[in-house]
């Protein structure tokens, strides 16, 4: 673990442990940054840690120390010899950043506005019933924080406001979703075209937001937590391809008509990652916390019939049940990442064949990380 890394670990350490922590604690949380090697002097890692408290202190975060029994700031006793975040705020040093890092920072800061303020705008205009006031979101808000930060750093750097002024004036390319008609118009056609096996002539916006003209024949429909997909042969690909639906700008029956595929089977194309076709289905037997299953049922919505999946309760312990799931996935991968980024939600996974490809996937992760370590050391 280099430097910078283990800075910004031990940073984000103490921010969720605003209790404290020992020194033990702290190698236990970070062992490749203070566990000492065979060898190694023992002090070397506590005079480490010393220096790394100083980097902290620089970045604002000053940690104090307080002895076992020592009165803490909240009027507590300290349980043990351990390292609090002190109260008082410390001003950063001047940040000083290069021409590439400013235009680097103004670009994500001009996409993240125009992906806001579509929120935004929904938001001030929902209204609360009973007291008039705008009923926000989780991101309202959002769109005034980034403005309020894009216009800090446009006008320290007056160059990029002036070439922002300038992009005002030239006309912007109309975003998909205003340009394209509504869904059910749309949906209209299609159905039309498959009832009547007629090849559709469409103006398709692009994952790269460009427009292109497709001939396709129309094998049916699937949907995912609301949004529409027309899975079509297309005759420029020469193979069955997804379409969005809203993502159509125009929809025109030709006169071509095309027969039926009596071997093609929508149900194997879905937009759910566990009905991904990676490999032949694995069937996977999981247990959910109860506390955190609604994220579990929230990811498994909307999945295909493919999946086969069964749901049942289980006693794990007097006055404790979980619910344990049972499906089979051509993807497995999906649902180890999905772990991954949700932990605490699935205890207990099975057969031991999935248990020991999920080790399997979580070693490769971290050679995966350490090699992006060792790349940026």
């Amino acid at each position: 673990m280099n430097k910078l890394e283990r800075i910004a670990v031990l940073y984000l350490t103490f921010l969720g442990h605003p209790g404290g922590l020992s020194f033990a604690k702290i190698r236990e949380y970070l062992p490749e940054a203070y566990n000492s090697n065979p060898g190694e002097d023992p002090e070397s890692v506590r005079r480490k840690f010393e220096r790394d408290k100083e980097e902290l202190r620089s970045l604002g975060m000053d940690l104090r120390h307080h002895a076992a029994g020592e009165a803490l700031p909240d009027g507590t006793l300290a349980p043990a010899s351990i390292y609090i975040v002190a109260d008082e705020l410390h001003k950063l040093p001047e940040v000083e950043l290069t021409r590439s890092e400013v235009h680097a920072l103004a670009a994500i800061l001009m996409a993240a506005l125009a992906e806001s303020a579509e929120t935004e705008r929904a938001d001030s205009e929902t209204k609360n019933t009973n007291t008039g006031d705008a009923a926000r979101s989780p991101e309202a808000g959002e769109y005034a924080l980034l403005e309020s930060a894009a216009y800090k750093l446009l006008y320290k750097h007056p160059a990029l406001l002036h070439n922002r002024a300038a992009d005002a004036t030239e006309p912007r390319p109309t975003p998909w979703r205003e340009s394209a008609p509504d869904v059910t118009e749309n949906l209209a056609r299609i159905h039309e075209a498959l009832s009547r096996r007629r090849t559709l002539a469409i103006d398709y916006t692009n994952k790269t937001g460009r427009s292109e003209r497709r001939q396709i024949d129309g094998r049916g429909l699937i949907s995912h937590r609301g949004r529409w997909c027309l899975v079509a042969f297309c005759h420029r690909a020469q193979d069955v391809r997804m379409f969005y639906v809203d993502r159509i700008a125009a929809a025109e029956l030709t006169d071509r008509e095309y027969r039926a595929a009596p071997k093609f089977d929508i149900q194997k194309y879905s937009l759910h990652p566990l009905a991904l076709l990676i490999e032949p289905a694995l069937e996977v037997r999981v247990r959910a916390d109860p506390d955190r299953e609604e994220v579990l049922l929230d990811f498994l919505n909307g999945a295909p019939a493919t999946l086969n999946i069964r749901q049942s309760t289980v006693n794990e312990s007097p006055g404790r049940n979980m619910t344990e799931i049972t499906l089979e996935t051509t993807n497995p991968s999906a649902l180890f990442g999905w772990m991954v980024s949700h932990p605490g939600t699935i205890q207990s996974l099975g057969p031991d064949a999935v248990y020991e490809r999920f080790i399997a996937y979580l070693d490769a992760l971290k050679r995966n990380y350490h090699n992006d370590a060792e790349a940026a050391s």
